[in-house]
């Protein structure tokens, strides 16, 4: 006979620290788990106070939750920029008594604490409002293209239904198993769509009244598996079809009718080629893709050998675990590949920062690999696309992790690689929920539209997803510089930051990337999460190197933190801590930022106040 044992709750969490003041009433702030031993269900959830009467109500169902969902029961309540807290108290099927009522002095009681933060984002001045392009349901892999009258195209799965079309505000659709679709503008102001069917590719001419032509199967040959499509118009007013089958990437060309030109070209000797991308160049194309079999984006010319972009194999996605990259032709005649790489954290996949290689318009690398990020990501950066302005530049658009799942953020860039933007600046104008998927569309005037998948859970907390888009219209401004403000606080999160950066990169803070740090410390973020952000910057392993043993590290620590050799003592005591008690290196940093020495070394440069640029984000 064997006895189960059944401890009492010992504490309760829940799932985010942050609400937004998009919550409405009806919908969840959080879900709350017991942590318990035994069974989860029939037990009792119940407030026992909030510092915002009314605030927060709970849902549960005793016979079958095994979890309570935190509800918002007066939205109005919530206040930008202050916090909001909650007791919450929870009894497990034991402590209850035969009409299940808590028994006194029993079950586990916690105060949940919530930063209040803007729902909505206005990161550009330009930006329009966020719109649904579609009815809520299953929708994925949106593809965007602008048509030459400037019409915007948005077209993506939708689910079993086949494929959405919107043309300008008309939406259309193409029914059956239709997926993966990709898009391109045509010169008589139609376009061509490209999309996945069983076994193969598919393509339709769609006229510029909207008319959408008859679908044509493209010849796959032996191969059942082609699949990733991608489209791109050519010089001559053809267009380039690429796809991946076979373990290969095969291209092939076609009148602006559909007819095909020549043969199917080929590249990709290793047998994994992964997520083709085509762009128009010179007379011709050129196409780029990952490689999962050794970690590498490659590029091809029309009729040239491949040739590796990173070469460091560490070109992944954290969706897929295969190099994505991102491409796009740019006005000079040249072109630009962007992709996700987890190369300045090689023994943390899920950490990945953004990178783009420009190339010139005889298809030689422009300059070197640049890397897009600037501001710490909950989860890494990943799912690169990136699309030419009118100017001669280029803009880079990802998905990173937020605070309760993705966002979609983005950086311009001018005609030579030049950041235009101080820091990535947000896309989605509606934080709430999970966006992923971007996809990007050049507009005339130099701005940018943008569509992605956005992931919202209603009150019930069902997931629903919808494709929605914004535009930024009219010429795109350079960066202006900000107002600069002063905190006091040099004891608190202004003082740490700036204290972080003198330690972690030997030199005075920018202020706009200073403000961002304050902004985050101020909403709860901890110092070493925020060091954490530092030491996996590019900025951090060209310092401190990507491969440095412990003892190496502990080294470069004393030497850009306190600019001295270490005491031998002291250099034993920081090596210990990382082998023998697995000390993480943020942590390291976060101790020699706040120690003595580093204070004394600091203080003469902010005693008077440290200047900022305040974050807006």
């Amino acid at each position: 006979m064997s006895i189960e044992l059944d401890y009492a709750p010992v504490g309760i969490v829940d799932d985010r620290d942050t609400l937004l003041t998009t919550l409405h009433d009806g919908d969840i702030a959080a879900t709350l788990r017991a942590i318990d031993t035994g069974p989860l269900t029939g037990g009792r959830w119940v407030i026992d106070g909030q510092t915002q009467p009314g605030l927060f109500r709970i849902a549960y169902d005793p016979a079958l939750d095994m979890s309570a969902r935190l509800i918002v029961a007066n939205a109005a309540l919530l206040e930008e920029g202050r916090s909001t807290s909650v007791t919450v108290h929870y009894y497990d099927h034991n402590q209850l008594d035969a009409r299940g009522n808590p028994l006194p002095g029993l079950g586990i009681a916690e105060t949940l604490v919530y930063a209040v933060e803007a729902g909505r984002t206005q990161d550009l001045a330009g930006f329009g409002a966020e719109y649904a392009a579609g009815a809520n349901g299953a929708a994925s892999d949106p593809a965007m293209t602008t048509l030459a009258d400037g019409r915007l195209v948005a077209v993506w799965q939708a689910g079993s239904a086949g494929l959405t079309v919107r043309i300008g505000d008309a939406v259309s659709g193409i029914g059956g198993a239709a997926r993966e679709p990709a898009v391109a503008a045509l010169a008589d102001g139609g376009f061509v769509l490209a999309y996945g069917v069983d076994g193969g590719i598919a393509y339709r001419i769609v006229g510029a009244d909207g008319g959408i032509g008859e679908a044509h199967r493209l010849d796959t040959g032996a191969h059942a598996d082609a699949a990733m499509p991608d489209l791109a118009c050519l010089q001559d007013g053809s267009f380039a079809l690429a796809w991946r089958e076979g373990g290969q990437v095969a291209v092939r060309q076609f009148e602006p009718d559909g007819t095909p030109r020549g043969a199917v070209e080929t590249f990709g000797a290793l047998g994994t080629a992964y997520s083709p991308q085509v762009v128009a160049h010179g007379d011709g194309y050129a196409v780029s893709w990952g490689e999962i079999g050794d970690g590498n984006v490659y590029l091809a010319r029309a009729g040239a050998a491949p040739v590796a972009v990173n070469g460091d194999g560490m070109a992944a996605s954290a969706g897929t675990g295969a190099p994505l990259p991102g491409m796009t032709a740019l006005a000079d005649g040249g072109f630009v590949v962007a992709w996700d790489s987890y190369a300045n954290n090689p023994f943390g996949f899920a950490s990945s920062d953004i990178f783009f290689q420009r190339y010139d318009a005889a298809g030689q690398p422009a300059g070197g690999i640049t890397q897009v990020n600037t501001d710490f990501s909950i989860g890494g950066r990943f799912d690169a696309q990136v699309t030419a302005l009118a100017d001669g530049g280029f803009v880079v658009a990802w998905q990173a992790g937020d605070f309760d799942g993705n966002g979609i953020v983005g950086r311009r860039f001018d005609a030579r690689g030049e950041a235009l933007d101080a820091r990535e600046f947000a896309i989605n104008e509606l934080r709430q929920g999970d966006q992923a998927g971007p996809a990007l569309g050049a507009l005339a005037d130099g701005g940018f539209a943008a569509a992605w998948v956005d992931a919202q859970a209603d009150g019930a907390g069902r997931i629903e997803t919808r494709i929605e888009m914004r535009v930024l219209a009219g010429a795109v401004p350079e960066a202006q510089e900000q107002p600069q403000a002063l905190r006091l606080d040099i004891d608190g999160a202004a003082g740490q930051a700036y204290r972080l950066y003198a330690a972690a990169f030997d030199r005075t803070p920018d202020p706009a990337g200073l403000g961002y740090w304050i902004a985050a410390m101020d909403r709860g973020v901890s110092l070493q999460a925020v060091a954490a952000g530092f030491t996996g910057s590019q900025e951090f392993t060209d310092l401190y190197g990507a491969h440095t043993s412990d003892a190496q590290f502990v080294d470069l620590l004393y030497q850009n933190t306190l600019h001295r050799a270490p005491d031998a003592a002291g250099r034993q005591f920081w090596v210990d801590a990382m082998q023998a008690h697995h000390a993480p290196r943020e942590e390291l940093l976060a101790q020699f930022s706040e120690s003595p020495e580093n204070q004394a070394q600091v203080i003469g440069s902010i005693q008077d106040g440290i200047a900022f640029t305040p974050w807006g984000g």
